[in-house]
């Protein structure tokens, strides 16, 4: 959703940022109990700091590539943030933690 966020800023469709705005942003009753916390930026990649916030731990998705895994895993270590892989339930459409990676 990330390209058609940055392309709903710069376009004159009210329609297509509502759209990527709320894919972004919403997110289903059933989800509830995560607890996530969704940050949406629409500056430059280096300004995107959060500033007070201290992260606890991520949760790499089960289609995450290989590069994205080792990028998120250089950044946790450095920050000593544990670092878990999901996967697929083998008894339901569940997607449940699996290996955790740091």
């Amino acid at each position: 959703m990330t390209h058609l966020v940055r392309k709903s800023w710069t376009d004159s469709s009210q329609v297509l940022f509502s759209a990527a705005m709320g894919s972004a942003l919403v997110k289903g009753d059933a989800w509830e109990y995560e607890g996530e916390w969704r940050y949406v930026s629409f500056g430059k990649r280096d300004s995107r700091k959060l500033n007070g916030l201290k992260l606890n731990r991520v949760l790499v998705g089960c289609n995450a590539s290989d590069q994205l895994k080792n990028e998120v895993l250089k950044k946790c270590y450095e920050r000593g943030v544990e670092v878990v892989q999901m996967k697929r339930s083998s008894n339901s459409f569940d997607v449940v933690e699996g290996e955790r990676l740091l």
